[in-house]
């Protein structure tokens, strides 16, 4: 089946160029993995974006520097959790994780009293294994997480935790 979809794929052109794409920068790994920071120039968030952001992070780590002229100057979204303890500092930082690691326990705990055949039981934990691989997969690239959204952020993230908020108030009312 894999052979069938790889070639079905490479005769429609923009598949074929993804392919081809992603091989490409698979392939820049080896020089990563070789001690080159910068993995042939396509990753400069190790060796220039990050270092940056960090060094005017270190002028204000406990507090950040907000919603400042300063913040707004250095931010980088390419390096989302140094831009985060940019923005809040390590103690905004710190209730930010806080906040998603309560909302994760509370979800988890939920799941562990339901009785195995309760309906709600897979869909929290559902919650729990998604919203972390979604958090490690887009702040490591990115910045998607932080104290401002887009609007289109910002309604997946009211659409998210309103979700688990509605599913965690029906599964007490359903026991």
């Amino acid at each position: 089946i894999g052979l069938i979809f790889l070639f079905g794929a490479q005769s429609l052109p923009v598949i074929g160029i993804q392919i081809e794409n992603a091989v490409r920068r698979l392939l820049t790994l080896e020089k990563l993995a070789e001690g080159d920071m910068s993995a042939g120039g396509t990753l400069i968030r190790l060796n220039t974006r990050g270092p940056r952001v960090m060094k005017k992070f270190e002028e204000s780590p406990l507090t950040g520097f907000g919603f400042s002229n300063e913040f707004m100057h250095a931010d980088d979204f390419h390096v989302g959790n140094q831009n985060i303890l940019l923005h809040s500092g390590i103690i905004g930082y710190a209730l930010l994780h806080f906040f998603f690691l309560y909302f994760m326990f509370k979800m988890f705990a939920r799941s562990l009293d339901l009785p195995p055949e309760h309906s709600y039981k897979g869909a929290l934990r559902y919650f729990c294994i998604f919203f972390p691989a979604w958090f490690m997969l887009h702040s490591s690239s990115q910045q998607f997480f932080s104290y401002y959204q887009t609007v289109q952020g910002g309604l997946i993230f009211a659409l998210f935790f309103c979700s688990g908020a509605l599913l965690y108030e029906k599964s007490r009312h359903e026991e």
